[in-house]
């Protein structure tokens, strides 16, 4: 399901893809690939093989948006994730031997997902189902 390498970026393509052109075998991917994105068991925290990456597309993908029941509870996971560490709080990178701060496996990812889901936060029509939005972004 991951972004980089799963349907999750696969979706994000498609349902940009059939907001400009009637495709149905590709909009019958999107459901799917939302509900499989909102599993409650994932292991690594990252925004492109993790949490923060799924519930990202799990927002650009709901159709209530980026504040879907799913998603939410995909959001408040990510605290499993996180180390504390004084007054800071540590995500652990890929395969969880150390911590990181990147963009794909880390702290970085984390945090440009979560302004991507408060973004707009209630304002529909820059909501996430445009064709842009988290496909852009990245």
């Amino acid at each position: 399901l991951y972004l980089n390498q799963g349907s999750s970026g696969v979706a994000l393509v498609a349902q940009a893809y059939t907001a400009h052109h009637e495709d149905p075998a590709l909009s019958a991917l999107i459901p799917g690939v939302r509900k499989g994105c909102a599993m409650e068991f994932v292991r690594e925290p990252g925004l492109f093989t993790g949490r923060a990456g799924l519930a990202a597309t799990a927002g650009q993908l709901s159709p209530e948006g980026r504040t879907g029941p799913e998603v939410l509870a995909s959001v408040r996971n990510l605290t499993w994730h996180l180390i504390a560490d004084g007054d800071r709080l540590l995500v652990p990178g890929a395969t969880l031997r150390r911590c990181s701060a990147d963009l794909a496996t880390g702290a970085a990812g984390l945090l440009l997902a979560l302004h991507f889901l408060s973004a707009g936060k209630g304002d529909e029509a820059e909501g996430p189902r445009e064709g842009g939005g988290l496909l852009e972004l990245l």
